[in-house]
């Protein structure tokens, strides 16, 4: 047996939402989804009337010019998944209303060709049980106990299903001696597939096939032309492939190495679906509050589960340890600026952050007039920033001084938004932030550690600038962070419009 877990499929992607917009008809199709009663909502119900929605929200991909009407009567934020339909999800007027909804966390989706960052790709996966080769794949894949690739190219399909498509695959490919398999039981065409290294895989009812995941689950390549749908396949999954820009391109000789290919089985479990649909789960790279909440939990419902943001960190150390940027940099795709004075926490930045821009120097203030700052960086490795001397040490050392201001004005470009500026720079903050326009650059969210001695100094100085104090964001007490030594507490500002 490969794999103790079944195989993903749109009715398991289906039940992973709280409730499902639909109609009677589309209820009724798949018996293991019309009995579930309380989770149905009317589409054309839900045309005429505010919906008091839970988070997770499923549609039929083919109900979504509907939706794309009612869509603003969702009352609070949502997650959508799309799936269990032949619909093609391209740009059109429907689709731009869901994408740019105030509401919409994020969309999950089958058969996706545009490309838009608040959408990513979902597999169609084995077809749903009320099909009979759904079923008999699965009762395939939980027997065999060894796969021994003894045969080179798979090539067998219904023509019908894409008439043109597949009639051109079909042509090119057989003049190119590719055979076309006899088209034989279910279940023995399964154990064939998994002799072959590579499946041929054109484009069916929709541009995603239950044969490319058939072909993943039995660790034999798909050859597929290239297309938006496969852009996004490999964008958003990652998925082995060969790719050819046209039919005609196929080559015995030129398939690769089938031995180099890596096959990731975490795109074919549901739970990474699950985990990644219902929420990531927090992994504790930030500092908790006072009632044990990781901070990157917190800035991840502020701004709403909010992916492809922009951030910028100063004093971020390692890039890890206490950083409140690393979670949206890894879990939800955002980008953004680092800067660690010390050498030692710039050199593990640059290896920790992949997708950050990653720098090396001492922020000051504008009336600064050194060009570097001499004193011990390493003392404490959070430490990002200070406006002259840190000489009480053994590790001396001098770094570059700069503003916050040069660095933004070399690396945000096209009028970039910043929609988090984190502050922690050991009781610098006030002369960092003393170092930039605030109304040339003016980010979202201030995120700042802030002294007792500097809390007036630094809330009167924003307020001038046109930032609103929102809260204590730590709130630490000596209960539940024992180690706090009562100096300091992390504050959340926003701009002013």
């Amino acid at each position: 047996m490969l794999s103790e877990e079944e195989p993903i499929s749109g009715e398991k992607f289906q039940e992973i939402a709280d409730i499902y917009i639909g109609d009677e008809e589309s209820f009724s199709f798949n018996p293991v989804i019309h009995p579930q009663k309380e989770k149905q909502i009317d589409i054309d119900w839900l045309q005429y009337n505010v919906f008091d929605n839970p988070k997770i929200v499923f549609c039929y991909s083919h109900h979504i010019e509907k939706l794309g009407e009612c869509i603003n009567n969702l009352m609070y934020p949502f997650i959508l998944i799309t799936h269990n339909s032949d619909e093609n999800i391209n740009y059109n007027k429907s689709v731009e209303k869901i994408a740019t909804c105030p509401n919409l966390i994020h969309w999950y989706s089958q058969n996706l060709i545009y490309n838009n960052p608040k959408i990513t790709t979902l597999p169609i996966g084995i077809a749903n049980n009320q099909w009979q080769h759904g079923l008999d794949f699965k009762l395939v894949f939980s027997n065999i106990n060894k796969i021994e690739k003894t045969e080179n190219v798979y090539m067998n399909f219904n023509i019908n299903t894409n008439l043109k498509e597949r009639t051109s695959c079909y042509n090119t490919l057989t003049q190119k001696n590719v055979s076309f398999l006899e088209m034989i039981d279910n279940k023995e065409n399964f154990y064939r597939l998994s002799r072959h290294k590579f499946c041929v895989c054109p484009e069916g009812n929709g541009v995603d096939t239950h044969r490319i995941w058939e072909a993943l689950y039995l660790k034999c390549v798909p050859i597929v032309k290239r297309s938006s749908f496969i852009e996004n396949l490999i964008r958003d999954l990652s998925v082995p492939m060969v790719i050819l820009e046209d039919w005609e391109d196929f080559a015995f000789d030129k398939l690769p190495n089938y031995d180099e290919f890596i096959f990731d089985n975490r795109v074919l479990s549901m739970d990474y679906y699950i985990q990644k649909i219902k929420g990531v789960v927090y992994i504790g790279y930030s500092n908790k509050d006072n009632v044990g909440i990781l901070l990157e939990e917190k800035i991840d419902i502020l701004f709403k589960y909010k992916r492809d943001g922009f951030f910028i960190e100063l004093g971020a150390n390692d890039g890890l340890f206490q950083s409140n940027t690393a979670f949206l940099e890894k879990e939800r795709g955002w980008k953004g600026i680092l800067n660690e004075p010390s050498i030692k926490g710039y050199e593990l930045c640059k290896k920790n952050r992949h997708n950050s821009i990653c720098l090396h120097f001492a922020c000051v203030s504008n009336d600064y007039i050194g060009e570097t700052i001499f004193g011990d960086f390493n003392e404490n490795d959070a430490m990002g920033s200070i406006n002259g001397e840190r000489t009480r040490s053994n590790n001396l050392c001098s770094v570059q001084s700069t503003t916050l201001e040069k660095i933004l004005d070399i690396h945000l470009t096209n009028g970039k938004e910043i929609d988090l500026l984190s502050l922690d720079v050991e009781g610098y903050e006030l002369n960092v932030l003393k170092g930039v326009n605030l109304d040339k650059y003016r980010p979202t969210y201030l995120l700042i550690e802030i002294y007792i001695h500097d809390y007036d100094n630094m809330v009167n100085y924003l307020h001038s600038k046109k930032y609103c104090l929102q809260c204590n964001f730590t709130n630490y007490n000596y209960i539940t962070n024992p180690i706090w030594d009562g100096t300091h507490n992390d504050y959340l500002f926003k701009k002013i419009e």
